[in-house]
This record gives structure tokens, sequence and C-alpha cells, in this order.
């Protein structure tokens, strides 16, 4: 038996289905990664796929005499990606980069979206503020960072298919989308309407700039694989750092300079540091090489396969793992939990502000949020390589809904205020990093390629993102507020009562659907494996004449 690396075939050849052999529907462009060293060794008689860290695997198969003429023709035109050319994984200074530039796009996209509360406590309380001086309400300030949220997070679904159809777009596609949400902050500083300011500021930034993160998440399982989740929470570790540098950068641009050259600011910088990340960022395997006859042949491929094959093409994914019960209970977490978290993202500074606490308090009570929430990002994206991630999603609801519940319900100083900061940001800043396990689960069970749960996960968030807050918002009570101190009984001071039990009840929510997940994730896995160690069903008997004893196919 040859001795041969094993290879990942992602996605332009069918995957055969773990539970039956038969091929999957879903087919795309494919791309072939080594393990590197120490892996097992690959029977080329052996067609069986490898289910080892619950991530799918497609066909093992020797590079040499690959099993589908689809594979044939790809090695034959990117000899470029065999695998002896390949940057090591899950380490080197490709590697290594390829982490820093994914890191600065996560403190860019999602560090400053984060930070938006420096923005609602400037429009709510300063006069200078364009907004504040057409008496915009609370709600629809609100909206601009709310649209923000969701738009990072919608757009990486609606761009996969794309550009895993056509993959020598992805670094033409993320300048262009960098181009534009720098325009987008360029023209809102121009723009003292509530409404233009939700379109551009809002909406518009958000949905292209999140277009940047898209090869974040599709080239990160191709530099890291043991790792993976180390590597995802120092990646999400960015928007937290991003979240203690921008608000305190943005007070005083926004003090000092105003609202209309602050977002001038804010864009040079996104315009710099967004495209040096980009520049540098490649992936480990090569892109195939775009349709060399041009437009022309565009065109020819185009009408080749019709209007409808090019929306096939185009289309996020196949949303049947997203069905399984695994998948459902998990989408309901992520949905709670985000809920609540971004309502306090958005609404922090500004409790802090009713307290009585200045700009400058406020603004680093937002900054030790954040802050604590990178101790969060560095501790789960740890665990999770190791302990079962139902587990720790059951200890971070639990901790974010007494801390909000409890603490956050009482505090009227600045001391329980910190201590609220402190332990909720760690208990639930880490969560975006539970998005590389759900996902592998979606991809081991239903043998498809993991980026697909994993870009549908985030698109609920984003919907939590748009959810939450607005809901949150409604029960804040800004008529409550007055110039008295909030004495130490009372509970949700300054008109935050309905806030502080939204946020609480919405994490007590993670923690419940946190147990049933364990129990299903158990259930799922013992049915898959007794499906999978099913006897095969019987054949017809074997025929008696020449040509079946000398090998010929039976039926």
């Amino acid at each position: 038996m040859a001795r041969v690396e094993r290879i990942e075939v992602h996605e332009l050849v069918s995957l055969p289905s773990a539970k039956n052999g038969a091929l999957s529907s879903d087919s795309g462009p494919f791309q072939i990664r080594s393990e590197g060293k120490g892996r097992e060794e690959a029977d080329p008689q052996d067609g069986s796929a490898d289910m080892s860290n619950h991530d799918p695997t497609p066909q093992e198969s020797q590079a040499s005499e690959p099993a589908s003429t689809g594979l044939d023709g790809v090695l034959e035109n990117s000899r470029e990606n065999l695998i002896s050319d390949l940057h090591p994984i899950d380490g080197g200074f490709q590697a290594w980069n390829f982490l820093a530039c994914a890191f600065t796009i996560e403190l860019m996209v999602y560090g400053t979206s984060y930070s938006y509360g420096s923005f609602q406590d400037y429009h709510l309380s300063n006069p200078a503020s364009p907004l504040h001086q057409r008496s915009a309400s609370a709600t629809t300030i609100s909206l601009i960072g709310t649209m923000v949220i969701g738009g990072v997070h919608f757009v990486p679904l609606l761009t996969r298919g794309l550009l895993v159809s056509y993959p020598h777009l992805v670094r033409k596609l993320g300048f262009a989308s960098l181009i534009c949400s720098s325009l987008s902050l360029l023209i809102s500083s121009f723009l003292v309407d509530a409404r233009l300011l939700i379109l551009f500021q809002g909406l518009l930034f958000g949905l292209t700039s999140g277009t940047a993160f898209t090869p974040v998440a599709l080239w990160l399982p191709q530099w890291f694989d043991r790792r993976r989740g180390l590597a995802t929470g120092v990646i999400f570790a960015g928007s937290g750092i991003g979240g203690v540098i921008f608000p305190l950068v943005l007070n005083v641009l926004l003090n000092r300079l105003g609202f209309a050259n602050t977002l001038r600011i804010w864009s040079a910088l996104n315009l710099l540091l967004v495209g040096m990340a980009l520049y540098r960022m490649t992936p480990r395997l090569k892109p195939l090489p775009p349709p060399t006859g041009g437009a022309s042949d565009g065109g020819r491929r185009l009408r080749r396969r019709g209007f409808k094959g090019f929306l096939k093409d185009i289309s996020p994914g196949s949303i049947r793992g997203m069905f399984l019960p695994i998948a459902i209970v998990n989408s309901l977490i992520l949905f709670t939990q985000a809920s609540g978290w971004y309502t306090i993202s958005l609404y922090l500074s500004s409790y802090a502000t009713s307290l009585g606490l200045s700009k400058w308090t406020s603004t680093g009570v937002l900054s030790s949020f954040n802050a604590s929430a990178i101790l969060g990002y560095m501790m789960i994206g740890n665990l999770i390589d190791r302990f079962d991630y139902t587990r720790l999603m059951l200890v971070s609801g639990l901790v974010c809904s007494l801390s909000s519940l409890v603490i956050l319900g009482l505090a009227n100083s600045l001391v329980m205020v910190l201590i609220f900061t402190l332990i909720f940001g760690a208990g639930g800043g880490g969560f975006a990093c539970f998005l590389t396990p759900v996902s592998r689960d979606v991809a081991y069970l239903e043998n498809q390629e993991s980026s697909i749960s994993f870009f549908y996960y985030v698109f609920v968030r984003g919907v939590a993102a748009l959810s939450g807050p607005p809901i949150a918002s409604s029960l804040y009570r800004s008529n409550a507020v007055t110039t008295s101190r909030p004495s130490s009984s009372e509970y949700g001071a300054r008109g935050f009562r309905g806030l502080v039990l939204y946020v609480g009840l919405m994490m007590f929510a993670t923690f419940l659907l946190a147990l049933v997940a364990y129990k299903v994730r158990r259930w799922s896995y013992s049915q898959f494996d007794r499906e999978r160690n099913a006897p095969a069903p019987a054949t017809t008997p074997q025929p008696t004449d020449s040509r079946a004893r000398d090998g010929a196919p039976r039926r």
C-alpha cells in the first residue's frame, strides 16, 4: 500500500455522504488541503471518510490516482497546489501572517461597529451633535449602530456563493468593498439627517465593510486545523481590542473636532489599515485562474449554464443542515445570546452617563467592557479545542444572566458598573468563538463544507443584532431619568429596568438552551454512529458464471 498524505477536496467535487455513500448534491469550486505531517495514512482502496475532530472530510485518495475525472482536471490545471508546494498548516510565517491580517480586518470591521456606543452617547447628550439639534430619538439613533452590526453579519453569507464559485474575484471584491465602505463614511460626514445616516453610516457601511471579512472565514480552515479554535479566538479578539481603543479615540475626536471631521478621519483610517491587510492576506491554496477567453468566454459560460445555473453558483449553499435538531438549538442559543450582548454594547455607555458619570468615565466603562471581552475570546478560544462546547455555553449563559439580573440591576455607582463590566464581558465576550465548533457539528453530520453553516450562524447573529437592541430600546424609559442620585435599593435605575430584565432573560434563555444542546448533541452523534455502523443491506446472490469469478462488476 502506498504511503500518501490525506487531501481534502473542499468544494468542486461532490462529496460522498458519510451516511450511505451516496453523492451529495452540493458542488462548487474545489480546493485541496494538506493536513500536514503525522496524519493518518490513506488506503487507496478505502473510500471511507475520516471523521476525526468532528470535521467533514471527503473521500481519501491517492494524489497520483484520483478517484474522479473532475479531480483529474483540477490537478492537471493547478499543479501549483501540489501538497509538496503548500505552506505549513497550523504554523509557519505565512500562517501567522494570515492570522495578523485577519486580526486587523476584525479590528476595523467589528471593533469599530462595537464602538458605536460612543457615537450614540455623543448624539444623545452633546448639543453640538447634528442629531441632538434635531431632537432625534434614542431608538432612531441606535438604529445606526444596529444597522452597522447587522450589515457586517449579513453580507458574508450573501457573498459566499459568489466568492466560492469565482475565487479569483475574492481580492478584487474585497478592495472594491473597501473603497465603498470608506466612501460611505465620507458621505456620512456631510449628512445631518438621521434617516440618511442610518442608510450610509449604518447599512451601507455595514454591508460593504463586512464583505472584507468573508475571505477570512473562507481561508481560515486552509491555514489552521488542529489549532483552529485558538486562531478563531485570536481573530475575534481584534473586535475586543478595537472596542477598547476606538471608544477612547472617538470620544476625543468627537469632542475636539466634531462629528463630520471624525467620520472623515475614520474613513481614511479604514482605507489604510484594511487595505494593507487585504493586500498582505493570501489563501494557502491558490485559486483557479479565471476563464482564458475573457468576457466572451464568460458570456458563453453563462449561456451554457443559463441564468438559473448562475443563480445556483452564487447562492450561499444548501440550508438543509441548518434543520438538524442540534443546528436549530444552536441557532436559538446564538440568537438569544447576541440579542443581550449587543444591547449591552450599545447602551452601557449611556447607562454610565445616566448615573451622573463624566463623558470620559462613561467612555472608559465601554472600553473596559471590550477589554474584558478580550479575556473571554482568549479563554473560550483555547478551551473549545479541548472541551465540549455546549458545557462552555452553559457556563457563559449562566454567568452573564446572573451578572445582568443581580449586579447591573442594582448598579448605582462606578464600582458596581465596573464589576458588572468585568464579569459580563469576560463571561460572554468569547461567545463568537463557538461559531467554529457549532459549524463543525453541522458539517460532520451532513458531510458538507463547514463555511456554509458558519456563515448561516453569523447571519443568525446579525438578525439578533438587528432585533435585540430595538426591542430593548423600546423598554428604556428616558423620561424616568432625574437629576437626583438613584438609591441603593432601586432596581434598574434611570429608566433601565426593562432593558436590564430583557438582557438578563435573554442570557438565562441561553443557559437553558445550552442544557438542551448538550442532550441533543449527544443524541445526534449516537444516532449518526448507529446509522454509520448499521450492517449493509443484503446483496443479491452472486452469479456463478465465469464473468463474476473474473471480477466483473456485480449487479
